[in-house]
């Protein structure tokens, strides 16, 4: 038994794929900030090793990146949010070990 394509089922798809790229876009442009948060806490293994204005700079970076996170409607949010003030607090720990010494 053959089934034959409706023209119906023709005209949904081309809606199905915009609105996958719709959300896909939507997903994107809420995440824009990953990238830098990855950025920034994939950084805490080299921050024995910064200078003190690579930290400062860093610290400034997390400062930042803060208030897009919060807006974010990421389910996922907190988390984040709890990573980079580890990340943070780590930043200021080294700078205020450096400053000591």
């Amino acid at each position: 038994m053959r089934k034959t394509v409706s023209v119906k089922n023709i005209l949904i798809l081309p809606f199905l794929f915009a609105s996958l790229l719709f959300v896909s876009a939507k997903s994107f442009a809420e995440d824009a900030w990953l990238p830098e948060f990855e950025d920034i806490c994939g950084r805490t293994e080299d921050s024995g090793n910064m200078t003190e204005e690579e930290l400062k700079a860093i610290v400034e970076r997390c400062d930042k990146l803060r208030p897009a996170i919060e807006m974010s409607e990421n389910p996922q949010k907190k988390v984040y949010l709890f990573r980079l003030d580890k990340c943070k607090n780590l930043f200021l720990y080294i700078l205020e070990v450096s400053k000591n010494n």
